[in-house]
């Protein structure tokens, strides 16, 4: 499922980068260019449309397991081999445990 959630991460990065973009090139407008700001209305709302479907994805891949150890503790009914707690110490205080 992580091969699904890279790509998915570029196309939201390449969908902000397109947002960016075409706020900014309405300022090309004010220097003669006046197709720019036509543009710059496509590329808002094309950014929008792949972040989107770029992040629907991200959280979508996310959450599927994509480690065979995970698969196999998930149908044996056991838990991750790494776990990190928080343990009581002698003095009353807490500490941090991590068990591999």
């Amino acid at each position: 499922a992580k091969a699904i959630y890279y790509p998915a991460m570029l196309l939201a990065f390449t969908g902000v980068a397109g947002i960016g973009y075409g706020l900014i090139t309405p300022l090309g407008a004010v220097f003669g260019n006046s197709s720019s700001l036509e543009a710059g209305k496509y590329l808002v709302v094309g950014g929008l449309i792949i972040g989107g479907i770029g992040l629907v994805l991200g959280k979508v891949s996310n959450s599927y397991l994509d480690s065979s150890i995970e698969l196999y503790n998930k149908n044996n009914g056991n838990e991750s081999a790494f776990k990190v707690k928080l343990v009581p110490t002698e003095k009353g205080g807490l500490a941090l445990a991590f068990a591999f």
